[in-house]
């Protein structure tokens, strides 16, 4: 039996809770990724050791984002709770945040009685809010070059194969100073996150990759969760962008742990490039930047789109 492929969907509230489940099922440091799904037809038949499943997620603004790739290397029945399988370390990986609208719609799937596509069910290729109703149940993706009840040839997981592939090579991790950022420079963030993914890379910012971050500040262990989180993050980026605020690359606390810092200067692969207001000198005992990029001394959210084309730019010089 050839391998099969299945699309996956989580919640955006519980990815923080997913991906804490995945920190505690260590495996000599790595996170192992799991899926539990009370499907009894797709799941159920398919969710088998060798098979693989891609995970999206619908962020607040119904954009599907590409949270994993789980190769499956175990299976446990839970009786009522559903069907739990877990990952093997080699074969499965998390994703920073990403734009997959463009690449789901490509995809065909595969039921028992019919084959068919988001495209041909809507009669459009652009993807809309609502299409995210179709992925709340687990769905076997039609093989390569089978045709669907329209006569649409499905592409297999080549979409997907290739978006996870941007997601990797195209990778972003935000490294920013929360001390220094009110309300208002954090929705930036957040609008500058969702903006360069919309240019195609992929982008860590904490606070949309855990979704609930109060999930982490409810456990006893959040330093050491929030730093294998962060390193999670640091290990599949290319890019480290420092926002050069007031207090970046300082300790929050005499005594406390220089985040910043280390964001910025551990993972000596890493290009660095520093967001600095703009009239600000590079003065602080750091390693120098690869690239800069000017931003307004208090940005807004209305400057995410201009400040996302810059450093788009930046980004394609370095990687």
């Amino acid at each position: 039996m050839s391998e099969e492929h299945l699309l996956a969907y989580y919640r955006w509230d519980d990815r923080t809770r997913w991906k804490l489940d995945s920190m505690d099922r260590d495996n000599n440091g790595s996170p192992v990724l799991a899926y539990i799904s009370k499907d009894k037809t797709v799941f159920r038949k398919y969710a088998k050791k060798g098979n693989t499943l891609w995970v999206v997620g619908l962020g607040p603004d119904e954009t599907p984002t590409l949270e994993a790739r789980l190769v499956i290397e175990t299976r446990f029945e839970m009786g009522g709770k559903g069907i739990l399988v877990e990952g093997s370390v080699e074969g499965s990986s998390f994703y920073g945040l990403n734009d997959a609208s463009t690449e789901i719609m490509k995809l065909a799937f595969a039921s028992e009685r019919q084959k068919w596509s988001l495209r041909e069910r809507h009669g459009s290729t652009t993807w809309i809010p609502g299409h995210g109703t179709h992925l709340r149940a687990p769905r076997r993706i039609a093989a390569e070059g089978s045709l669907t009840d329209e006569g649409y040839e499905s592409p297999g997981i080549r979409p997907l194969t290739d978006l996870a592939k941007q997601a990797l090579s195209h990778s972003i991790f935000i490294s920013w100073k929360h001390k220094d950022n009110d309300a208002t420079g954090e929705r930036f963030l957040g609008d500058l996150t969702v903006a360069l993914t919309k240019l195609g890379y992929s982008v860590w910012f904490d606070q949309l990759a855990l979704g609930g971050p109060t999930q982490v500040e409810e456990r006893k262990d959040k330093r050491k969760l929030m730093r294998r989180l962060l390193q999670q993050g640091l290990e599949q980026c290319k890019v480290v962008v420092g926002v050069w605020s007031e207090a970046y690359g300082e300790p929050s606390t005499e005594h406390g742990e220089n985040w910043t810092k280390g964001e910025w200067e551990d993972f000596k692969t890493l290009k660095r490039l520093a967001l600095l207001p703009r009239g600000q000198l590079l003065e602080k005992d750091l390693l120098d930047p690869h690239a800069c990029v000017p931003i307004p001394e208090d940005p807004t959210p209305e400057d995410a789109t201009q400040v996302a084309d810059d450093v788009a730019a930046e980004c394609a010089v370095l990687l």
